[in-house]
């Protein structure tokens, strides 16, 4: 939990809640999203290299200016793989507790058509747990490499990423 003042609307990092207004245990759904969240950062991504051709024949105020438009890409490109990277890591996790199985097709985030689905309880093996283990610890080591990226575009312009209901402060560190 990270300290705050009393009063803070968002304190105590309280608009990081676990909860989720929909049934998170629908993988296919979480599939949708994770797939349209790659659409988008590759979207962001393909936007940034094309921006930083452009400022190679910028100069003067037009120049700093696609400077921080190019900052502020590159970090929700940033904020989008970590995104995909929290999904994913949940569903991985979720692989390794007891859940049902429910098999259902989504299309555009809604289910649109539900199959007979079949319900069971099921845990992995031995060997499938270490395997689902080294792949969290991939997306961890992935998502280190990603923050660490990010730090830069944050340096150079400290509104990215701030929030001011959640009241940052150092205050009590």
């Amino acid at each position: 939990v990270i300290p705050s003042r009393p009063g803070t609307h968002f304190g105590n990092n309280r608009i990081c809640n676990p909860m989720y207004s929909y049934d998170i245990t629908k993988f296919k759904k979480m599939d949708y999203e994770i797939k349209s969240l790659e659409k988008m950062r590759d979207c962001y991504r393909k936007g940034n290299i094309l921006l930083e051709h452009v400022l190679e024949n910028t100069d003067g105020r037009y120049k700093k200016e696609a400077i921080s438009l190019l900052n502020l890409g590159k970090f929700i490109e940033h904020s989008t793989v970590t995104t995909i990277h929290v999904k994913e890591w949940y569903k991985l996790k979720r692989r390794l507790l007891p859940h049902i199985m429910e098999d259902e097709i989504w299309v555009g985030g809604r289910p649109q058509q539900k199959k007979e689905t079949s319900r069971s309880y099921e845990l992995p093996g031995y060997d499938e747990a270490l395997s689902i283990v080294d792949k969290m610890k991939e997306i961890a080591n992935n998502e280190i490499l990603n923050a660490t990226n990010t730090i830069p575009l944050v340096e150079h312009d400290s509104r990215l990423g701030f929030e001011p209901s959640m009241d940052y402060s150092s205050f009590y560190v």
